[in-house]
């Protein structure tokens, strides 16, 4: 008898993060950039993308998104920001307090929140 496989929810999360994923980038304008942790599927689909620690820690280049950037500076909330890590969950926060930021979308699955915010300078 052949192996069959099957699909379980050990990565349930992480599969909803890509399929939502998808549809956030749908919603991104011209000229705009998201920072994520995952910026390589947002490239993919043909988006400007970028490392979502440029946002705490790197003040010029932020300053250089929000200049550079007219349709808009993004923030994807992701797996990561919902992981049990208490490490993630700050990092993610932080982002959030730093910036001005709306929702553009929000979904949920299974306990976990995955959101595209867009941000501004306070």
């Amino acid at each position: 008898m052949p192996h069959v496989r099957t699909i379980r929810e050990e990565a349930c999360w992480a599969r909803a993060d890509h399929r939502y994923t998808q549809e956030m980038a749908k919603l991104l304008p011209e000229n705009s950039i998201v920072l994520t942790h995952n910026p390589n599927m947002f490239l993919f689909w043909g988006k400007n993308a970028a490392q979502a620690a440029i946002a705490t820690n790197n003040d010029q280049a932020m300053n250089h998104f929000f200049q550079r950037y007219t349709g808009g500076v993004y923030f994807h909330y992701n797996y990561w920001c919902n992981t049990d890590n208490p490490r993630e969950q700050t990092f993610c926060r932080n982002i959030l307090k730093k910036y001005k930021h709306k929702s553009l979308v929000e979904y949920k699955e299974k306990g976990y929140t995955f959101v595209l915010y867009r941000l501004n300078k306070k």
